[in-house]
Order: C-alpha cells, then structure tokens, then sequence
C-alpha cells in the first residue's frame, strides 16, 4: 500500500484545507486525523517562522501504527523552516502549560527534525510501541523529560538534541534493545540519559552529555549496556551504575561511579 502524505503549515495553513502542498492544514492534530494504519502515511510539518509556532499537544494512537518497512512519519516539511512545538502560552512564553508536545501510543512512528520545548511533563513520548525511532529533532526545556520511552522496546533515538529539563533529557524505561546514536544532552536537572528497570541489551554510540547531575545512569535491573565513542564527562557523576546493572565503556570518555 502507497502511503499518503499530508501537509501542515503553523499560521499560513488552514484545518478547512485538504492538507495539501498548496493548500496545508493548520495543525498536527487536523492532520494526525487522516494516518492510516500500516499504510505508511507521512506528515510534513512546518513553522511559518519562528515566532509561529504550534501550540497543540498531537496524540498519535495505537490505531495509527505503521509497519517495519512503511512506518507513520511525523517530519519537517523539505525546505521550508522546522516545526517547533511550544506548549507555552503565547502570554507566557516560557511557562510550559501543555502536558506532552507529541504522545505516541502506536508502533513503527518516525519522529524527524521537530522542535519541542516547554511542555509539563515530556517533550516526546513514546509509550507502549514498538520499533518507534525520534531522529534530528531537539527538545528544550521541560518540566520533566525531553524525550521518554515506557514499555517501547527496540526503539531508536538518533542525532537527538535536548537540553535544559527539569529531570532526565532522554529517559528509557522498561525498553529493551534501546539504540542511541550520536546526538547531545546536556544541562538537565537529574540525567542526560537514563536507562531504567530492566532496559537490557541498550547500545550509545556518539553521544555526549554534560552538564547533568548524571550524565548516564544504568539503575534498577538493566543489564548488558554498551557505551562506545562518547564524551560522558563534566557532569557531576559522569556514569552511575547500580549494583544490579552493567554497563560496557569502549573507546569513550566518562568516570564510572558505582
């Protein structure tokens, strides 16, 4: 099956549309209403400018799931400027007052090159899907997490910039066979990344954090994590690693503390 694609532009875009190159939807969640199952449906998206951003949380349903080889896509529309998600006020613009900026419930979505700041609670949240991947997107500023996986095994984050949250900047739970290739996080108020009741068999590769209480942190059961070719280091615990976890660093830079 030929998967669609459906446009979206903040301000010069209008939800009575038909989605269109010429003639785009206003908001994501207009256009998150045409996904079809398994069809591999995209989403281009794109902020007028940068001060026309969307102000919508988008939820994105078990009902909307792609396939391995022809996954939903949410992405930047090709040559106009990024999207940018703010989940603040327009009164109050560096309030976060929208509880997450993009909700994921399905398996097999593609998340590329969006903008997030100032939600409640996460940035980007993938809960419950599988094989799920959040690509060159960079997520700013939240109350609680930039990007969190719960119960999303085999999912991907790569070239993933995301700084100044509250607690953890990407958060991996319960997500086995976690893969996280290059990218940053840095200046959160807890991790950079946190790996998290039994999230085994994860694999960083290229990822700097710093600036964090704790730049990696493998706790409560996850085993088998491998760390090569990163820069983990000018946090205030560079490594943590609890007594029942393991963790490999090859070729990197960090200071493992138990």
């Amino acid at each position: 099956m030929t998967g669609k694609t459906w446009y979206v532009e903040s301000s010069a875009g209008d939800d009575n549309n038909e989605g269109s190159a010429k003639l785009p939807f206003r908001t994501l969640g207009r256009a998150v209403k045409e996904l079809r199952a398994g069809a591999g449906d995209r989403i281009f998206a794109a902020s007028s400018d940068t001060r026309s951003p969307f102000r919508e949380s988008v939820d994105i349903p078990n009902q909307f799931s792609g396939l391995p080889n022809s996954p939903t896509v949410i992405a930047a529309w090709p040559g106009k400027n990024p999207p940018i998600l703010d989940g603040a006020k327009e009164e109050a613009p560096e309030v976060p007052a929208l509880e997450d900026g993009i909700h994921v419930g399905a398996s097999f979505v593609h998340i590329k090159g969006v903008v997030v700041r100032h939600y409640k609670d996460s940035g980007i949240d993938i809960d419950g899907g599988t094989g799920c991947v959040v690509a060159d997107c960079t997520v700013e500023r939240c109350d609680r997490h930039g990007i969190f996986f719960y119960y999303a095994p085999r999912c991907s984050v790569i070239n993933a910039k995301v700084s100044g949250c509250n607690f953890q900047g990407i958060s991996i739970r319960t997500s086995p066979y976690a893969v996280v290739l290059g990218g940053s996080s840095n200046d959160n108020g807890i991790d950079g990344l946190l790996f998290l009741w039994d999230t085994d068999d994860v694999v960083v590769d290229g990822f700097r954090a710093g600036g964090n209480q704790r730049g990696v942190g493998f706790i409560r059961g996850s085993q088998r994590g491998r760390i090569y070719r990163s820069d983990i280091t000018g946090n205030k615990t560079d490594v943590g690693v609890d007594s029942d976890c393991s963790v490999e660093l090859i070729d990197m830079k960090a200071e493992t503390r138990s």
